[in-house]
């Protein structure tokens, strides 16, 4: 399937695209955590091994940790703010066929958790990140991002969704890759195209795939963000 882009496609990548920024320092996401920045802080990076929960860094120094309740914590955890300040992480669930999500309003103090049964998943790697807020770049929408391997039993059919609703709600999506396919990372370019990079074929490849939100909506929205 031919994915539309603005630009060169490497058809392999060896490492995902950079999260992240702050200052000096460049963080790349590691595909079983997740890392996002808010203003009061540095960075907050959602880990599951060790301490599973999420820790907060101030130029590369830890300030806090906070751990998820054993029993609902899941793993391979995604974290984005919402725009009212609260964390969510969207994480892997192993068996149920769905994603599962954690909600804290208190900066990480402490989480609500809950199954998100419209997230099909087969128990693998996905990735959530925010494309635009009204408040901070004058796109006119909050737009959040979700990619994963959509199919309830197997590691296939890479699809990646919207929402309009911080994570309330999500679209049916539209399919990257219907074959093979298992871990993903999204990124958002300087100018507002989505860029992804997932594993296919059997882990025999990762590819790194570049398309615009048009697309992504068969037309419906579009965004530019190169004049911010």
């Amino acid at each position: 399937m031919h994915v539309p882009h603005s630009g060169p496609v490497p058809s392999a990548v060896n490492h995902p695209p950079p999260v992240g920024k702050l200052d000096d320092f460049r963080f790349v996401g590691r595909l079983n955590g997740g890392v996002d920045q808010v203003p009061r802080f540095a960075v907050i990076v959602a880990a599951e091994h060790m301490h599973p929960g999420v820790q907060i860094y101030d130029r590369m120094q830890q300030l806090s940790a906070s751990r998820l309740n054993s029993a609902t914590r899941r793993n391979k955890f995604k974290i984005v703010e919402l725009t009212d300040g609260r964390w969510m992480i969207n994480s892997r669930w192993n068996g149920p066929g769905m994603r599962y999500v954690h909600i804290s309003d208190d900066e990480g103090a402490s989480w609500n958790s809950r199954p998100a049964e419209d997230l099909v998943d087969p128990g693998c790697n996905g990735s959530i990140i925010r494309l635009s807020s009204m408040a901070e770049d004058g796109s006119g929408r909050n737009r959040l991002l979700f990619a994963n391997a959509n199919s309830a039993d197997s590691r296939e059919n890479m699809t990646v969704r919207i929402s309009y609703d911080e994570g309330e709600t999500w679209s049916d999506g539209r399919t990257i890759y219907g074959g093979s396919s298992a871990y993903s990372s999204l990124t958002v370019l300087d100018n507002g195209d989505i860029g992804l990079m997932f594993e296919k074929d059997g882990y025999t490849e990762n590819t790194f795939v570049r398309f615009t939100l048009a697309w992504l909506t068969d037309g419906k929205d579009s965004i530019d963000l190169s004049r911010n």
